[in-house]
């Protein structure tokens, strides 16, 4: 004997699943970037994975990365850098360090909230949440910046993987 729903049932069973889906909205929206699509910089790209890589045994060197913004009335609630520093201590400071600047939209630098770095060397594959600036303008960028360190001597090329970027969902 088949059963059906009464029209009762089925009404509150369609009520209660639309008020679960319209009760259930994302409360961020997070997208990852490989570092070769939104940084510049003097690097090599690795083609293979977005990496950038920073190839010299001797020198340390900048990259500068547009982060982009969903969510322009509003700051980012995240913003993580993976990296793979493969500095030696030997000789000078070896690790990496990255930060954010607020950029208005008529080009006026904001203050960097402070830093985040690594501390050691050879991680194979280090996560950084970098500090959100406490003051973000409306419609304005935010700006990473981070030093990439030489390599060790011996030791393959440090390098910027990738950029996670977390915002508050833009549907809310």
């Amino acid at each position: 004997m088949k059963r059906h729903a009464s029209p009762i049932s089925a009404a509150l069973l369609l009520t209660v699943g639309l008020l679960v889906l319209s009760t259930s909205t994302a409360l961020a929206d997070a997208k990852v970037y490989q570092a070769d699509a939104l940084c510049r910089g003097p690097l090599v790209p690795d083609l293979s994975t977005g990496a950038l890589i920073n190839i010299s045994s001797i020198n340390a060197v900048s990259v500068y990365c547009g982060i982009p913004r969903d969510r322009t009335d509003a700051k980012p609630t995240a913003v993580q850098v993976t990296v793979v520093d493969n500095s030696s201590l030997l000789i000078g400071d070896g690790n990496f360090n990255c930060f954010l600047t607020p950029i208005s939209r008529a080009g006026v630098a904001g203050t960097p909230a402070g830093s985040v770095g690594t501390s050691g060397t050879n991680s194979a594959g280090v996560t950084l949440t970098v500090p959100i600036p406490a003051v973000v303008s409306v419609d304005g960028t935010l700006t990473l910046k981070c030093r990439i360190p030489r390599r060790g001597s011996l030791d393959p090329s440090s390098r910027l993987t990738s950029i996670k970027i977390v915002e508050a969902d833009p549907t809310n």
